[in-house]
């Protein structure tokens, strides 16, 4: 970008700091820098934040503070000049979850549901879950997978992305409903478990151990490749030795399917 005073004062804010933000400690002192430029009047600053806070970890993310509203994140989203800055603000919007981003999530998950459109699905599923919590992974559940309509190979995607970003978060109060939520997408759409064991692996979450050895055994990856990425999961897993889970039956699978038909 172009230089200009104010400019010049957060590129030399941004070499300043670059070595000790990295750290985690930092990357909350990065968060809380970025975060105040929100409400700079200058668009373009504004926009710089927006890139910089796009590019941390999202459980740093959620626990910041951030100086705007519901409708000052809205009427960014709508602006069709600053799209490529759409997820980062539906992402605020379900952490600062004013009245405003009540209502916007609500009516984007019902017209995203409803239209099998995927554009940033993720990003408003995930908001919907930071807004809502456990009661939100229900609701999302009865619109996504108790719909007669069947999910789209993008829409898996975007619905096991957005469960890993929040399972990683380490709220431990949703574990249970996201744990459950997984299970039940994968009953019903088995060609999503190589989904699961990627999407959760680039997450560094390794609370679905017991579920991809379950997968595994029941023969659920079908190809090599996808078998592959079971396999690098667990190995991580296992590595790490952190995983967060309840047993499972080996009827959760097929009971899962059953309650997941229309």
């Amino acid at each position: 970008m172009f230089l200009d005073e104010n400019r010049r004062r957060i590129a030399e804010e941004v070499l300043t700091k670059s070595t000790s933000w990295v750290t985690l400690s930092g990357n909350a002192e990065k968060r809380d820098y970025f975060a105040a430029l929100l409400s700079d009047p200058n668009t373009d600053i504004q926009q710089t934040a927006l890139r910089e806070l796009d590019a941390i970890s999202y459980e740093v993310l959620r626990n910041g503070t951030y100086p705007v509203t519901g409708q000052d994140l809205l009427s960014g989203i709508n602006d069709m000049r600053s799209m490529a800055y759409a997820p980062i603000r539906i992402l605020l919007l379900g952490i600062v979850g004013d009245r405003d981003a009540d209502t916007a999530i609500a009516q984007q998950l019902a017209r995203l549901a409803a239209s099998g459109s995927t554009v940033n699905l993720g990003a408003w599923i995930t908001a919907a879950i930071e807004n809502g919590g456990r009661e939100a992974v229900g609701e999302l559940e009865r619109k996504f997978l108790g719909s007669d309509n069947t999910l789209s190979r993008q829409q898996l995607i975007e619905i096991v992305r957005a469960l890993s970003v929040q399972s990683a978060s380490n709220r431990l109060e949703l574990g249970v409903a996201l744990d459950s939520a997984v299970i039940r997408l994968v009953g019903r759409y088995p060609e999503a478990a190589p989904m699961i064991a990627q999407a959760f692996g680039t997450a560094s979450d390794w609370s679905q151990i017991n579920l991809v050895r379950e997968l595994i055994a029941e023969d659920i990856f079908t190809s090599p490749s996808d078998l592959m990425v079971a396999a690098s999961y667990l190995s991580r897993a296992r590595e790490r030795d952190n995983s967060r889970r309840h047993p499972l039956l080996r009827s959760s699978l097929s009971l899962a399917a059953q309650n997941s038909r229309p």
